[in-house]
């Protein structure tokens, strides 16, 4: 009985599983961090008039209201945020619906490559948005964004951690103009 349980094959076997529990164990000691590393530097726009291009829903949450707002930039404005905080406030046309909850806290932008990263406060992943409602916030973010020439494509994070999803909707590629 001994002599059967000892043979060549299940000693092999007992080996292959010890070094494999051995490489599992060491590959999770080591630590991941979510965070990405951004830069630091701002990228400002001229002051003076700047047009921005806001992206809301129409009333059935299908589709987008574009509306052409002109704001005033400051010497020490950020353009792509300043777009966000304008978006943030709500449409001033008739006919559209704001993408996001009044009062929440207005997303930090920053651009690396032509991509531009857009942080999330902590308190837009607890929305519980419904599908459409998580489509129409995502998008018109990115939508927003993606009108600036140097956006190439848009990146989620959530409290400065890279996220999968807020909940439905996929953020695990970069969302890109349409083609």
């Amino acid at each position: 009985m001994i002599r059967r349980m000892l043979s060549l094959w299940n000693l092999l076997g007992v080996l292959v599983l010890a070094v494999g529990l051995w490489a599992f164990w060491a590959s999770s000691n080591t630590t991941v961090s979510n965070a990405v590393n951004l830069p630091s530097e701002d990228q400002k726009a001229k002051p003076g008039p700047k047009a921005l291009r806001l992206y809301f829903a129409d009333p059935s949450g299908e589709k987008f209201i574009v509306e052409t707002r002109t704001v005033e930039l400051g010497p020490d404005e950020e353009v792509h945020n300043r777009a966000l905080a304008e978006l943030l406030k709500g449409p001033q046309v008739q006919g559209a619906n704001p993408v996001v909850s009044p009062g929440l806290p207005v997303p930090t932008v920053f651009l690396r490559d032509n991509l531009a990263y857009v942080d999330l406060p902590a308190a837009y992943g607890r929305l519980g948005l419904g599908t459409t409602g998580e489509v129409m916030l995502v998008y018109g973010l990115a939508y927003t964004l993606l009108d600036f020439s140097d956006v190439q494509g848009v990146r989620f994070l959530l409290d400065g951690k890279e996220i999968d999803s807020l909940g439905h909707l996929s953020l695990l590629e970069s969302i890109r103009r349409p083609q």
